[in-house]
């Protein structure tokens, strides 16, 4: 393999990387972006799956936004709970569907009639939290967050949650990004 191949190679891997979203976050001043939060479903998958949800809020600077509340659709939902402190959990539909218990719904308790009334126990700026959990059959899970900010605005975020564990492209992208280090590597000591 020639010089510009090992090259090609390398920034290949490199920009693959960076659009992958290991580069930097820009952010907006007051607008909420799915990207200032993130779910990660974590589960082990044997006779259905079993684990937690970590809801993660990187909204600081974007208008400070709190999570007060989020719905987790799968259709093969078995049970859910939480321990984060005036939270509860409950079972039952989302986005107005409802075949059986196709949610796992968590909320703080000062509910949607007080959404600001609890910054304290919500999931704020900045902070995360793996402290709900569940079992389903799948893991499949679009996730709907409620956000509240200090000035009372509410609204809605739609994300779909992520694997825990690597997926096998970010892996193959991290891997060529490797190989192409190695392979400049090898070539400049072969000098």
């Amino acid at each position: 393999m020639g010089r510009s191949s090992y090259r090609t190679l390398l920034l290949a891997g490199a920009a693959a990387i960076g659009v992958c979203g290991l580069g930097t976050r820009a952010s907006a001043v007051v607008l909420v972006h799915s990207g200032d939060f993130q779910v990660v479903e974590s589960c082990v998958v044997s006779n259905g799956c079993s684990g937690n949800f970590t809801v993660i809020n990187n909204s600081a600077g974007d208008g400070n936004w709190y999570v007060w509340g989020f719905a987790v659709g799968n259709p093969f939902v078995f049970s859910d709970g939480t321990t984060q402190t005036n939270w509860s959990a409950s079972l039952g539909c989302f986005t107005g569907s409802c075949g059986g218990n196709d949610a796992f719904e968590y909320q703080n308790n000062a509910g949607n009639s007080n959404a600001g009334g609890d910054l304290a126990n919500d999931v704020g700026p900045g902070q995360s939290s793996n402290r709900f959990t569940f079992t389903a059959l799948s893991a499949e899970s679009p996730v709907n967050l409620n956000l509240v900010n200090t000035d009372g605005l509410r609204t809605t975020v739609s994300i779909t949650a992520t694997d825990a564990v690597p997926e096998p492209a970010s892996l193959a992208v991290i891997g060529t990004g490797l190989l192409g280090l190695f392979g400049a590597r090898r070539r400049r000591r072969a000098r």
